[in-house]
């Protein structure tokens, strides 16, 4: 009997010589029985060759019989992960044992096939996202002492899942007394993780958090994709940091409107403290004799969360009855309240070219704030 490899016999197959890092490579053949003589099962054996020569030898046995002119199909699957640049497919079939083949045969060259493939590796920086009760931070935010922490590794490559928990380390590094570190590694079972879903790869991890003291707190992440290629933080180090403030107190800044002057149309600004969000808000706007030409209620206001906020509102400068009110000074006030109590109003420090004083200094009096339209 004679067999032979021929891949070219596999209708609608080609062979691949090129895919991605963790792209399974799927090798087909035909060994074809070119002999008039019937064989038995064929002995398969096949070794990868990475570019480091670094090799693993495989083997099985085809168990239909090899019958005269017959063929018989074979597909191997292989996994790229560890496997970056150039690499040989060495496949053979009816390989020697000793000094002897599988089964006799005439010949022994055409048993033998090589194919070399590239894997081009993955060398993508996955994308961290992190949001604190859907909002993101700039260092130093206030955020409530129980947020709800949203972390996500977006990764490009479509074929290395991010499924596994250990890519994501998270630390908080709480305050204390001393201003030093107290940097805890956050168990597994604190937090969800919710494994990517392809072809969408994307890991979130959901952390609640429960903060109890007030003061400056740090979150750092480390997080990395199956290729070994960390999130970073833009600057090359490999933790992601943010701080955040927690103020127990329920409380709200003086609210100003942004811009100020206007001539189109303004929005509010101003910082909440507290765990809840204040029940009801109302922004009451004046002329400069105290007769009430608008009010804003919290619902116009939109959503509104502890930390920093800017209304999704903005106002066009007009009345009650929607007409639009003369260029002028304008006096506004803020009732906030839960509970029908009033929120606290918390002073905010600012320098000036005066020296440092406070926002309610600067710019409210009596609890009433100036605004100035100019069309």
């Amino acid at each position: 009997p004679e067999a032979a490899i021929n891949p070219l016999r596999v209708i609608g197959y080609t062979l691949i010589d090129s895919v991605e890092q963790g792209e399974e490579l799927l090798f087909v053949t035909a060994i074809e029985n070119i002999s008039n003589s019937d064989m038995d099962s064929i002995q398969v054996s096949y070794r990868i060759i990475d570019n480091q020569f670094n090799n693993q030898p495989f083997s099985y046995v085809i168990k239909k019989p090899l019958l005269a002119g017959d063929i018989l199909y074979d597909t191997i699957k292989i996994n790229t992960h560890s496997l970056i640049d150039l690499n040989n497919l060495w496949y053979e079939i009816n390989p020697y044992v000793g000094a002897k083949p599988w089964q006799l045969e005439q010949y022994h060259f055409n048993n033998l096939f090589l194919h070399q493939f590239y894997v081009s590796g993955d060398k993508k920086n996955p994308l961290l996202d992190v949001t604190f009760d859907g909002v993101h931070l700039l260092n130093g935010d206030i955020v409530s002492p129980s947020p709800y922490v949203v972390i996500s590794l977006d990764d490009e490559n479509q074929f290395l899942a991010l499924d596994d928990a250990s890519l994501i380390k998270l630390y908080i590094n709480y305050p204390t007394a001393l201003g030093q570190d107290s940097l805890v590694l956050l168990d597994p079972s604190d937090y969800v993780f919710k494994p990517a879903s392809m072809p969408d790869n994307k890991c979130v991890i959901e952390f609640q958090g429960n903060f109890v003291n007030d003061g400056v707190y740090e979150l750092r992440i480390q997080a990395q994709d199956k290729s070994s290629n960390i999130s970073g933080a833009g600057d090359g180090s490999y933790d992601y940091r943010i701080s955040f403030e927690i103020i127990n107190e329920s409380s709200i800044t003086q609210l100003i409107n942004y811009p100020n002057p206007f001539s189109t149309s303004t929005r509010f600004v101003f910082t909440l403290t507290g765990s809840e969000v204040p029940e009801n808000m109302l922004i009451q706007i004046m002329t400069i004799s105290g007769r009430v030409v608008k009010e804003i209620t919290k619902e116009e206001l939109g959503a509104i969360h502890i930390g920093k906020n800017i209304s999704e509102f903005s106002w066009d400068g007009t009345d009650t009855f929607g007409d639009k009110l003369a260029n002028g000074v304008y006096l506004y006030r803020v009732i906030v309240q839960s509970n029908e109590e009033d929120f606290k109003e918390r002073n905010v420090t600012i320098s000036t070219s005066e020296g440092t004083t406070t926002l309610s200094d600067k710019y409210f009096k009596n609890g009433v704030g100036k605004m100035y339209i100019l069309r």
